[in-house]
């Protein structure tokens, strides 16, 4: 079971069965941070005092929607960075769609299937710890790089995006605003001649035939120029083989 007693989590529900049935469910799973309550106000005012990390909330409330909070919510804040999940006694589809629509991570609706709640709370607890994991190896790499004197570059190979090093910057003759945001556009650089060669070792690599990248090849800098340069590099992986990252250093 995933340690949840840091977890700090906000229950608004008008309905004081549910409501009760909720947060002794979530004890249960050792949430230890609960607040709850059934209003549109009471949810205002613990969000303007409190950081939660997930939002439960109910649409049909005493004094409003819990839409209308779910809107301001989102005004504020992304869907990973405060995640919230509906709940509701319709579950009508145009219902349904709306919350998503505006923001929501996902709807539940009543009679609450406990289980299912759970598990859905859990899978976005999951997803916003492994961005927090991301975010926190993205700035210790930004360092890195910043201390460093090779050129790195830091390709996302799910998205396509890619991180450059001022160091190669410099090598491109690029300023900030300049730089390629996707590994597809950076590899056009690359020479006619070299381009072919630079492909199959990359594909290699990246379908596991080779322990590392690397191939010297010319890149065209920003007045036209071309350098040869020695492409180095490791791939990071999924449990299933399949990489998902890769950090190339270049000298």
């Amino acid at each position: 079971m995933p340690d949840y007693k840091k977890v700090s989590i906000l229950v608004v529900d008008d309905d004081l069965v549910s409501r009760e049935l909720i947060v002794e469910c979530l004890k249960i799973y050792e949430f230890e941070q609960i607040v709850a309550g059934d209003s549109v106000a009471m949810a205002y005012d613990c969000l303007a005092k409190n950081r939660f990390d997930i939002v439960l909330m109910d649409i049909g409330l005493p004094d409003g929607s819990g839409v209308e909070v779910l809107t301001s919510i989102r005004a504020k804040h992304s869907a990973i960075s405060l995640p919230v999940v509906m709940i509701s006694g319709d579950d009508e589809t145009n219902n349904v769609v709306k919350c998503l629509e505006l923001g929501a991570n996902d709807f539940v609706a009543k009679p609450i299937n406990i289980q299912v709640l759970m598990a859905r709370i859990g899978t976005i607890l999951t997803i916003k710890r492994l961005k927090q994991d991301v975010d926190v190896a993205n700035e210790r790499f930004a360092l890195a790089a910043k201390g460093a004197h090779d050129a790195l570059w830091d390709w996302f190979i799910t998205t396509d995006e890619i991180y450059l090093s001022a160091r190669w910057k410099q090598i491109l003759g690029l300023e900030e605003g300049e730089v390629e945001p996707d590994f597809s556009t950076f590899v056009t650089r690359l020479h006619d001649d070299d381009m072919l060669g630079f492909k199959r070792a990359l594909r290699a690599h990246l379908s596991g035939v080779t322990d590392y990248f690397e191939y010297e090849c010319r890149m065209q800098n920003k007045s036209g120029a071309f350098r040869w340069l020695l492409m180095r590099g490791s791939a990071l992986r999924f449990d299933n083989g399949k990489p998902y990252r890769m950090v190339r250093f270049n000298k």
